[in-house]
């Protein structure tokens, strides 16, 4: 504010950045353009050469459905974090269902 007033800033993490504080990226590939990740909490609890390490496709829905069904990813982070982890995700499904069609669009083009 201007005049002396006062002013908070706030910080909020997008979804991207919180799943990124949650897993490792890699140089491998799955395909020619999808890139593969480690959940940090499997990575630490394994490391990087052990068989039951997986690798997870570098997309919000993979890595959310891995972290749903995995037992060191429940163990390793409090019911907060995973509340918070999760709820974004139920938001994005949310806001992304709310999208006028791409047929909405046109129509306000060449109205």
């Amino acid at each position: 504010m201007i005049g002396g007033g006062s002013f908070t800033i706030v910080f909020i993490k997008s979804m991207v950045q919180i799943l990124k504080d949650h897993i490792i990226l890699t140089n491998k590939k799955s395909g020619s353009t999808n890139k593969l990740c480690y959940c940090k909490a499997c990575y630490n609890k394994y490391g990087e050469d052990h068989p039951e390490l997986k690798t997870i496709v570098d997309k919000t829905e993979r890595i959310l459905t891995h972290f749903k069904n995995c037992p060191n990813f429940a163990d390793v982070y409090s019911q907060e974090e995973k509340e918070e982890i999760f709820s974004l995700a139920t938001q994005k499904k949310t806001v992304l269902s709310k999208k006028p069609s791409k047929f909405f669009f046109f129509l306000l083009i060449f109205i």
